[in-house]
């Protein structure tokens, strides 16, 4: 082996130990992608030119089709774009848009399965209301919207485990649901919806609101008639 190619694998092999301590050796720092900041999410899980996946695609596709992890596609070019390659790799017939797509669908299927995974171990999931989202609710007779397995008496916990924003309102109450009079239920988009990719199944879009990590989806019109109200404390 010549200097210049036994560097180049020096080189290979001492990327390839950073990033397996970056992902892997600090659970201390990270123990999963949803414990950490949107920008550093992003700075983790950047999309290559070609492909314009979201962090959440990237994160879900490792786990439901054995999607490489960054360090086994490592070289010396940077992790990015060799993402990209393993995902034009596995989908060669695609396009760049179809690709995304299968991701997206991959990755709402996963987030699903283990949604229902909850749903099957909790006997009711939990609405938390500013005092004009009771009044919209008490309006039309129903609680729909975004609702969480997480319960807690307590308004500032639920700010901050939902990461709910003051200007958007205090929670000032809890609705609790019987998973049996669920009308329907879906995932949520990042942002409060406004990501075009990824879901957000436990709460992490605003840091500044609170730590975040509670499970989070979406509800269908449920009949205050089927759920219990209860006020919470500071």
């Amino acid at each position: 082996m010549d200097p210049m190619q036994k560097a180049a694998k020096e080189k290979t092999f001492l990327l390839v130990a950073i990033l397996s301590a970056l992902f892997v050796c600090a659970p201390a720092t990270a123990s999963s992608t949803h414990d950490l900041t949107g920008k550093t999410r992003a700075e983790l899980f950047l999309p290559d030119a070609q492909n314009s996946v979201g962090s959440e695609a990237f994160d879900t596709a490792k786990h439901v089709e054995n999607y490489d992890s960054p360090w086994e596609v490592a070289s010396e070019s940077s992790v990015a774009p060799n993402r990209g390659a393993a995902l034009r790799a596995k989908y060669p017939d695609l396009s760049p848009a179809q690709r995304a797509a299968r991701i997206d669908e991959l990755s709402n299927a996963n987030y699903m399965r283990r949604l229902q995974e909850e749903l099957g171990g909790q006997e009711y999931v939990y609405r938390y209301l500013s005092e004009d989202g009771l009044a919209t609710s008490l309006k039309y007779n129903s609680v729909r919207g975004y609702t969480t397995t997480q319960l807690s008496a307590s308004s500032r916990a639920v700010a901050e485990g939902a990461q709910i924003k003051a200007a958007w309102g205090v929670p000032r109450y809890g609705v609790a649901i019987p998973v049996d009079k669920l009308r329907g239920y879906k995932l949520a988009r990042p942002l409060g919806g406004d990501s075009p990719v990824g879901w957000e199944f436990k709460t992490y879009s605003y840091p500044e609101a609170g730590p975040g990590g509670w499970t989070q989806f979406l509800v269908d019109g449920v009949p205050l008639d089927d759920v219990h109200i209860f006020t919470l404390r500071n």
